[in-house]
């Protein structure tokens, strides 16, 4: 049996901001019949097994290789500030001790809070992988032009040929027949009102690409987009946002084909989208790229290629996304045509797959670059059939405070 002993101590840490009144220059100003008052801080802790409040309480669990997705153990810690003076922040200072071993263990190597709650509401985000929202659309007196039925605009494109920069296009419900929809005007934003479930952009199979985002500051919030040949989204400027679409599996009918394409801009964000593999090839491919930052999507297939592909780029942010089932690899970093570096890969459920995450290739050959600075942490990687993590490229990746599926 495995022991595990955890201490929480807490700290406090309070902000008094006293205000004065001064002279600036020639100017003069009073302040009379101020009281000022001092108090005290006495915040304390109280475990179920114990009576009265301490300043450090001690949790002993016995259990038998616990891990995480395993058998649930709840404890429960109760905190009192008998003092006068309210606490401005709250810390948790914990250590651990597991009798096996005899060493001391960080408490992320053995143990997460996945509860902590004041007055009946959470104060904790949620675990590995990703939890999509729900949706919320705009109010309509936010909107710049609005697109549906009896209203100034029938066509999305019409919408768009119509606006200015920095626009907000609002789309009702339905399904919209557009062609390949080309966006030139720096900071519009393309939202629909009632989520993706029931707003549709459909290219018809006629053209390559659904959506282009060719000026900075673009987003796209809130569609469905199927029909297309070979890109859902190909996005080539500055600072563009995909959020809370959906790209159904298989929809292109290409072989070289993806959900989103990003080719050479300087920050973008990708979030709460459910991404499916189109083909052979990537749901997110990102070449030539910086500062792109992919957050709380869904990637899931029957076995086609991969979920993201990172080549070229840096300082690229893979967080909190559900990658599932894919045949080839979940996550693929590699140098084919130009060093990446900086890729950060954390909190991610990453199962079953042929290969969890590779680093560059097995074959050297195409290992034409350097890819450096790699970190997978504190990500759940199980169920992969070949590999969690496969390094073919010289360097060093950081895959450090990782579930693996067993605690052998």
């Amino acid at each position: 049996m495995k022991k595990l002993i955890l201490s929480l101590a807490v700290v406090v840490v309070a902000a008094v901001v006293i205000g004065a009144t001064g002279a600036w220059w020639t100017d003069t100003a009073e302040s009379t019949d101020n009281t000022f008052a001092s108090g005290t801080m006495n915040l304390q802790l109280s475990h179920e097994e114990y009576d009265g409040w301490y300043d450090e309480v001690d949790g002993t669990w016995d259990y038998q290789d616990m891990a995480p997705g395993g058998e649930k153990y709840r404890d429960v810690l109760q905190l009192s500030n008998s003092g006068t003076v309210p606490a401005g922040q709250l810390m948790f200072d914990t250590t651990t001790d597991s009798s096996n071993s005899g060493d001391d263990l960080p408490m992320s190597h053995v143990m997460r809070i996945t509860e902590l709650s004041y007055a009946g509401e959470s104060l904790l985000e949620g675990g590995a992988g990703a939890d999509i929202p729900e949706y919320e659309g705009p109010e309509r007196d936010s909107c710049d032009k609005i697109v549906g039925d009896d209203v100034d605009y029938s066509s999305i494109t019409s919408a768009v040929g119509a606006a200015d920069e920095g626009d907000t296009i609002c789309v009702e419900a339905g399904t919209y027949k557009e062609g390949r929809l080309i966006i030139e005007l720096e900071g519009l934003t393309l939202k629909s009102f009632e989520g993706p479930e029931v707003t549709t952009i459909d290219t018809d199979s006629q053209h390559n690409r659904a959506i282009d985002l060719h000026a900075d500051n673009i987003r796209i919030e809130g569609f469905t987009v199927e029909g297309f040949g070979e890109m859902a989204f190909n996005a080539v400027s500055d600072g563009f946002e995909i959020v809370n679409n959906i790209v159904p599996e298989g929809e292109a009918t290409h072989d070289l084909s993806y959900a989103i394409y990003i080719d050479g801009p300087n920050g973008g964000l990708v979030e709460n989208n459910d991404l499916g593999t189109q083909q052979l090839t990537s749901a997110i491919q990102v070449t030539h790229s910086e500062n792109i930052t992919v957050e709380n999507n869904e990637f899931t297939t029957d076995d086609k290629g991969s979920a993201i592909t990172i080549d070229s780029s840096s300082d690229i942010d893979l967080k909190g996304n559900t990658v599932e089932g894919f045949e080839i690899v979940g996550i693929l970093v590699t140098g084919i045509f130009g060093e990446t570096s900086d890729v950060s890969i954390s909190d991610n459920e990453i199962r079953d797959n042929n290969i969890g995450v590779r680093v560059g290739h097995e074959d050297n050959g195409r290992n034409n670059f350097d890819i450096t600075g790699v970190q997978v942490n504190n990500n759940n990687i199980v169920g992969n059939e070949d590999y969690g993590v496969a390094h073919y490229h010289g360097g060093t990746v950081d895959a450090t405070n990782n579930w693996w599926g067993t605690t052998d």
